[in-house]
């Protein structure tokens, strides 16, 4: 967690840590689901391999089980916050979370567009050689 008061960009121990491994769950459970049955969304013949397959086939349930505890962390932040200083800042908790998240989104969308570059083609290339 980020504590505004402290700093924004500075992360601070947890009492939480098991909930936090529990979300890094929930994120691989939806990952794997994705991976195995992509947009289809549905389950492949009934064979063994099925029966393996039958928890990650509940992927929805990762994506539920993902949103109620990032609710309840966030919520025991802010909680914490108020019981500590009175009053929640609610600009410098926004600003903590952006810090937080922005790194991750950024090196994301770099090896998204670096590996589907070769993917792409231009649409107008014969429009500089034609002018």
């Amino acid at each position: 967690c980020i504590s505004a008061r402290e700093g924004i960009c500075e992360r601070r121990k947890s009492a939480l840590h098991s909930l936090d491994g529990m979300r890094a769950f929930s994120m691989l459970w939806v990952s794997a689901h994705t991976s195995a049955f992509g947009d289809m969304g549905h389950c492949p013949k009934k064979t063994n391999l099925f029966y393996l397959m039958t928890p990650v086939a509940a992927g929805n349930l990762g994506v539920d089980l993902f949103f109620v505890l990032s609710g309840f962390l966030i919520t025991y932040v802010l909680m914490r916050e108020l019981d500590k200083h009175g009053e929640i800042d609610y600009g410098l908790f926004i600003k903590s979370r952006f810090c937080r998240i922005w790194p991750m989104i950024a090196v994301i969308t770099a090896i998204l567009m670096l590996a589907s570059y070769p993917y792409t083609e231009p649409e107008n290339e014969n429009l500089m050689t034609k002018a």
